[in-house]
């Protein structure tokens, strides 16, 4: 009552097991690394029908590149981004008819904490070695994104995977290095 619908939800919630090896693979902490770093955002969107009595306007889960290419130790987080990026387009077909607009975004290796919990504090420097500082997508750049999402321009958008990469993900590889 005080505070009226909510019309905006950016989820970035994600926690998962780092996977060093066959090892870690199991089923708690497959199911945990699920539990914590795809579910939060379906979690927060149902809490916010039965508190507020109405679904956000605009819904945007954080992805990132992991689904689709290989990244050390991401086992889990990229399963985990696979299943948002995948519930994001099942939830924008449910809530359609409510008017709700739910997209993920997408995006390359951003230099954050988390990023150095997961890789260590020196991966960052050893792909300065190789890439020019354009290659490294900003928090800005993605919170851009999320914003035009959410601003009413793109209310034509939904179901989707929006990636912000500056473009670089079809000229890396091999090749450009060369």
């Amino acid at each position: 009552e005080r505070t009226g619908p909510l019309d905006v939800l950016v989820s970035n919630a994600s926690v998962s097991l780092v996977v060093r090896g066959p090892e870690d693979y199991t089923r708690r902490g497959f199911l945990k690394s699920m539990s914590t770093g795809a579910w939060p955002t379906w979690d927060y969107v149902m809490a916010a029908k039965r508190v507020l009595g109405q679904y956000p306007r605009y819904v945007v889960s954080m992805s990132s590149d992991g689904p689709d290419r290989f990244t050390p130790m991401y086992d889990f987080v990229a399963s985990g981004k696979a299943v948002v990026e995948t519930l994001t387009r099942y939830m924008a077909f449910r809530l359609r008819d409510e008017g709700v607009r739910v997209n993920a975004v997408r995006s390359r290796a951003i230099k954050t904490d988390a990023f150095d919990a997961t890789f260590g504090d020196d991966f960052f420097g050893f792909l300065e070695s190789f890439v020019d500082e354009d290659w490294f997508v900003t928090p800005d750049d993605v919170a851009k994104a999320a914003y035009a999402l959410c601003s009413g321009v793109f209310d034509g958008v939904n179901g989707q995977v929006l990636t912000v990469d500056r473009g670089n993900a079809f000229s890396d590889g091999i090749s450009y290095l060369y």
